[in-house]
């Protein structure tokens, strides 16, 4: 179960870095 939490916490904050990174391209 810690494993897929863990995995669960990284996919989550790769999720939000590539939003940003998108929100900055379309500005």
């Amino acid at each position: 179960m810690q494993h897929n939490y863990r995995r669960v916490i990284i996919i989550v904050i790769c999720n939000k870095m590539i939003g940003n990174f998108n929100k900055l391209q379309f500005l």
